[in-house]
C-alpha cells in the first residue's frame, strides 16, 4: 500500500481547524490506512488517511461500506456512549473529506485525541464490566434487522492457501496437519450461516487496540470503521472471549461473566448462548489463520516483510491463529456455561 503524503496545513484547512503548531506526527499504519497526529495551537486531534479506490464500481462499494458504519458511529456517540468524538467538516453530511495530495484523491477523517492507554491483556475485570455496558447500550440503539451472509471460503481453499515453496518448514507441516480441522470448522460456520437470524448494529471490532482507559480508568472505544450488523449472541460471545484472553490462552471466565452480567443489566439482549453462538469466533479465527498466511515474509507470499516485522514473526503468528482455532474448538462446549 502507498498512500500519497499528507501535511498537517491540508487537514486543518479541510476541517478549519486553526494552524497547525507542527507536522502530522506518524502513529501507526494498517491495510488501507494511515493514522497521524495533528496538533494545532489549540487542540490535539487523531487522522486517519484512506486509500481511497478511483474506480467508480469500488468507490460506490466502499461509499456504501463507510455510510453504514458512521450511522452506527454516530449513533452511539449521540447516545452518550464513550466514544472518540467525530470532527465533521464545515457544512459535511459526511464524517470525511477528500483532499487532494499531488494529484491523488485520498479520504481523511477526524476525531478529537483521546489521551488514554491502549488496553493490555489480560484486561481487569473493571474494563470488561465496561465493555459489557457498552455493548448492552450499543446493541439497542438501531433496528434489528435480516441480512444474509458471505459463507466462508470453501473447504477446497486451505489446500491451496499456502504455495509449494512453503513445504518443508516447521510451521508448514504443522499447518498441513490441521487442514481436516480447518475443513471440519468451515463447513460447520458455512451450515450455521445458512440458518435466518435478527442482527444488531454493532462495532465489530472491539480488540485491544480499540479499546482506550484514560487516567480516570473510563473506557473509551475508538476506531468504528468496521461497524456494521452482526449476530448479537456473536458480537457478545466474540467480544467476551476476546477481552478475557482467548487469543494468548485460557480465557478468564470472571471476565467473561461480569462482562455478560453487565451486559444484559445495560438491556442487552442476545438469548440463550449455545455452541452455535461461537460461529462468529470461528470465522474470526478462520480469518486470521487465512490473513496471516499472506503475511510478507512468510514462505510463499509475496516478497519482502512488513516493516518492524521481525524474522520469523510471520511464521508464529500463522500458529498462534490455528492455537486459536484448535482453542475455539476444544473450549465452546464448556464456554458456552459462562454465559449462563
Amino acid at each position: 500500500m502507498t498512500l500519497p503524503p499528507l501535511t498537517a496545513d491540508q487537514v486543518t484547512a479541510a476541517f478549519a481547524l486553526g494552524t497547525p503548531a507542527m507536522p502530522l506526527v506518524p502513529v501507526g499504519l494498517g491495510p488501507g490506512h494511515r493514522t497521524l497526529q495533528l496538533d494545532t495551537f489549540d487542540a490535539r486531534y487523531f487522522v486517519k488517511q484512506y486509500d481511497r479506490p478511483t474506480d467508480l464500481f469500488a468507490w460506490a462499494s466502499w461509499l456504501g461500506y463507510f455510510l453504514g458504519s458512521w450511522e452506527i458511529e454516530r449513533a452511539a456517540f449521540a447516545a452518550g456512549l464513550p466514544v472518540a468524538r467525530p470532527v465533521l467538516a464545515p457544512g459535511a453530511s459526511v464524517p470525511w473529506v477528500d483532499v487532494d495530495a499531488r494529484g491523488t484523491p485520498t479520504a481523511v477523517r477526524v476525531h478529537e485525541w483521546v489521551a488514554g492507554t491502549r488496553r493490555v491483556d489480560p484486561s481487569s475485570v473493571e474494563v470488561a464490566g465496561q465493555l459489557g455496558t457498552f455493548l448492552g447500550r450499543l446493541h439497542r440503539l438501531l433496528p434489528q434487522t435480516r441480512q444474509w451472509r458471505r459463507q466462508p471460503a470453501g473447504v477446497a481453499d486451505w489446500h491451496h492457501a499456502v504455495v509449494p515453496t512453503a513445504a518443508g518448514s516447521e510451521w508448514y507441516a504443522t499447518y498441513l496437519a490441521c487442514i481436516p480441522l480447518l475443513e471440519d470448522v468451515s463447513a460447520r460456520c458455512a451450515a450455521a450461516m445458512e440458518e435466518p437470524s435478527y442482527l444488531v448494529h454493532t462495532h465489530r471490532d472491539l480488540h485491544a487496540q480499540n479499546v482506550l482507559v484514560d487516567a480516570s480508568g473510563r473506557v473509551v472505544v475508538v476506531d468504528w470503521d468496521a461497524a456494521s450488523t452482526q449476530r448479537a449472541d456473536w458480537d457478545v460471545v466474540e467480544t467476551a472471549l476476546e477481552v478475557a484472553g482467548y487469543l494468548s490462552g485460557p480465557p478468564d471466565r470472571t471476565v467473561v461473566e461480569t462482562m455478560v452480567e453487565r451486559y444484559r443489566a445495560a438491556g442487552g439482549r442476545c438469548g440463550p448462548i449455545t455452541e452455535a453462538s461461537f460461529t462468529g469466533l470461528l470465522l474470526c479465527a478462520l480469518g486470521w489463520v487465512r490473513s496471516s498466511l499472506c503475511a510478507p515474509g512468510l514462505g510463499g507470499s509475496p516478497p519482502g516483510r512488513a516493516e518492524g516485522q521481525a524474522e520469523g514473526s510471520a511464521e508464529t503468528e500463522v500458529l498462534r491463529a490455528l492455537a486459536a482455532v484448535e482453542r475455539v474448538v476444544s473450549g465452546a462446549a464448556t464456554w458456552a456455561g459462562w454465559f449462563a
